[in-house]
């Protein structure tokens, strides 16, 4: 793969040296993040490619950066390019119910007393509506900062957080809590 990989970076030898070290210490962790997201070796296999060429070509960007960011960026990229190929597939989850509102959603938690509870509802969602979550409401990032700091657009973010909000409302219902707390 890395021959393959070495037309997208060019003629910098740093750059196929510092691409080299990358694959080697990541494949595997990056390959594991794909095989989460897909389910499927092959699939993730081919999606742990398709990040390697993204990261190939921002090799000028990569050589900057300290090497927890790198690790942050392509474990990113291999759940990004899972994401991608899942979508591909026709296969992301969307949910039928009707939409959850922001208050409807809001009312919801607040009525949750049990946070090791809400935290276990939350663990079950797929990580791309479960990151969503945390940076939005957790972490209170705006849309945009978020949606910089997961790699998607804005618009994509806000489809996410909606979609896990409805994912995580209907969860909690069904363990009994509603508007009003335990039912």
């Amino acid at each position: 793969m890395l021959a393959m990989l070495y037309a997208a970076v060019g003629d910098a030898p740093k750059h196929r040296l510092r691409l080299e070290e990358i694959y080697h210490a990541y494949c595997h962790r990056m390959l594991r993040v794909a095989e989460d997201v897909l389910h499927d070796r092959h699939g993730a296999e081919d999606a742990v490619h398709d990040a390697f060429l993204g990261i190939a070509r921002n090799m000028d960007t990569l050589s900057r950066l300290g090497e927890d960011e790198v690790r942050h960026y392509v474990l990113r990229a291999a759940q990004n390019a899972a994401i991608s190929r899942l979508r591909q597939r026709r296969e992301v989850p969307l949910e039928e119910a009707a939409a959850v509102t922001e208050e409807d959603f809001f009312s919801l938690l607040c009525a949750k007393d049990d946070l090791a509870e809400l935290l276990a509802a939350m663990a079950q969602l797929p990580a791309v509506y479960r990151d969503a979550l945390y940076y939005r409401y957790v972490m209170e990032l705006s849309l945009s900062e978020a949606a910089q700091l997961l790699g998607v657009k804005s618009e994509t973010l806000r489809k996410q957080t909606s979609r896990a909000r409805d994912l995580l409302a209907k969860k909690l219902r069904e363990k009994g809590w509603g508007a009003n707390g335990r039912q």
